[in-house]
């Protein structure tokens, strides 16, 4: 009985840790074995002292956590510093009444490059495809630079319409307040704008990665919110923990759906959406995707026999294959947009749609600024880099009686899209005064944060804040 509950005690323990050994350990072989070696080792030792040293090992874990807990405190307090909004600006924001009411359509595209961006790099003439938008009252802005680098960091950035300066970034550029402001459980100066001018909230997304797991009442349709990275189960990600927090909690598991099944979705939750009273803004996101994080993602990079480590300091070295590979993925996403733009002129012909890309693509991962170099004598231009990081599509079909100056704007970025949209529906002047710059930031190592764009142009050395 004491062997059976040692081993039990010690798989529990095992499991716990499996993120970080999966981590540590990207070689699933390695794992097996790790996990059988080290697990039969721990048993023999805490059978034979009578459990001393999984008490240590528990001890060890809740030291952890409390450490843990300790730094997220710590990380907390940098988020609310990082998103204060200035009361000046949200007693603007208040005031902000609609003179129109059209339906919404926010597309976030991911790592979706400007046109600009796609020649430069990938040497791929997008025109058909921009072509055909304008041909349905779009407005192109090709001289487009994301804020952020990052998903989350740039759409945090576009809700708050303000800049964060990546002040609590952690882990994978991953800004760990984001989500609650995305759904609107903080402060959102967006959303509060369109709901208290009567407009319906729906988040129609492919699956809960950006929002929180506890959405507020600003949102009143969602397609899921289950999302393990806001919840107390996020060391069992894709595991049954996960599930069964999700069953329990939300009466359902479903966390994502297949693309084809989620198109379908949209369709027809946007029909259904159009023959209401009330305005809709629906958020949307499709898109491309940028270049492999690690080795796993990639058949190709597997191929090669590589390691992480290996890929992650000079991953651009292996990115030859993603030029054409990426071209064919932003061919399809085109398409997927173009279909889906198509489809909701149809049913709502007043519609105004945002297509935003969110950042780059990075077919030169692992470069920086200080290290640019690809062989002897040869180095990336510092104004590639940029818009290989940031260089991100941006095109807005206005509402109908759009001031003329926002169509005929040389610069915009994501930031201040929304105070746009929100001046063309109100006519309210001092929205504009709320206006930010234009501005991009990096984040590189040791968290320094360099200004890289200024007004649609990348600077000719990054500038440290």
């Amino acid at each position: 009985m004491d062997f059976f509950i040692a081993t039990l005690s010690v798989m529990i323990i095992f499991y716990l840790l499996r993120v970080n050994v999966v981590y540590s350990m990207p070689n699933v072989l390695f794992q097996v074995i790790m996990y059988f070696v080290v697990t039969a080792l721990t048993l023999s030792l805490v059978y034979f002292v009578n459990f001393k040293l999984l008490n240590i090992v528990l001890l060890a874990m809740i030291g952890s956590a409390f450490f843990q807990l300790g730094t997220r405190a710590y990380t907390l307090g940098k988020e609310f510093d990082s998103v204060k909004i200035s009361l000046a600006k949200i007693d603007t924001y208040n005031k902000v009444k609609f003179k129109a009411w059209p339906n919404v359509y926010f597309i976030l595209l991911e790592s979706f490059h400007s046109g600009r961006a796609m020649k430069l790099i990938y040497d791929y003439n997008n025109a058909a495809f921009e072509s055909g938008l304008k041909s349905k009252d779009f407005v192109v802005y090709d001289n487009t630079y994301s804020n952020y680098n990052m998903t989350l960091t740039s759409l945090l950035g576009t809700y708050l319409m303000d800049h964060h300066y990546y002040k609590a970034v952690t882990g994978l550029a991953d800004h760990a307040f984001a989500r609650k402001i995305i759904t609107g459980n903080d402060y959102n100066p967006v959303l509060t704008i369109f709901k208290k001018n009567g407009y319906a909230i729906q988040y129609l997304l492919k699956d809960g990665d950006l929002v929180h797991s506890k959405i507020n009442d600003l949102i009143d349709y969602t397609f899921t919110e289950n999302n393990c990275a806001t919840t107390p189960v996020i060391l069992f990600k894709k595991g049954l923990l996960c599930k069964a927090y999700f069953l329990i909690t939300a009466g359902s598991t479903q966390s994502t759906f297949k693309n084809s099944e989620y198109i379908e979705k949209v369709k027809r939750k946007i029909k259904e959406s159009s023959q209401e009273k009330n305005s809709h803004l629906n958020f949307i996101k499709i898109g491309a995707l940028h270049s492999p994080n690690r080795v796993k993602q990639a058949p190709q990079l597997q191929k090669l026999g590589l390691i992480d480590k290996e890929y992650w300091a000079h991953a651009w070295k292996y990115l030859d294959y993603w030029i054409d590979e990426y071209k064919g993925i932003y061919k399809r996403a085109s398409d997927e947009a173009s279909d889906l733009v198509d489809y909701i002129l149809k049913v709502d012909s007043d519609a105004v749609i945002i297509l935003m890309g969110d950042h780059g693509a990075y077919r030169y991962r692992g470069l920086t600024p200080e290290n640019r170099s690809i062989g002897p004598d040869k180095e990336i231009p510092l104004s590639t880099l940029t818009v290989d990081f940031f260089g991100a599509f941006l095109a807005i079909r206005w509402p109908k009686g759009a001031r003329s100056f926002t169509q005929d704007l040389k610069v915009i970025s994501n930031v201040n899209v929304f105070r746009y949209l929100f001046y063309n529906l109100s006519g309210d002047e001092d929205l504009l005064k709320t206006k930010v710059e234009d501005k991009t930031y990096y984040r590189g190592s040791g968290n320094q944060v360099f200004e890289v764009v200024r007004d649609g142009s990348p600077l000719t050395q990054w500038k440290p804040l």
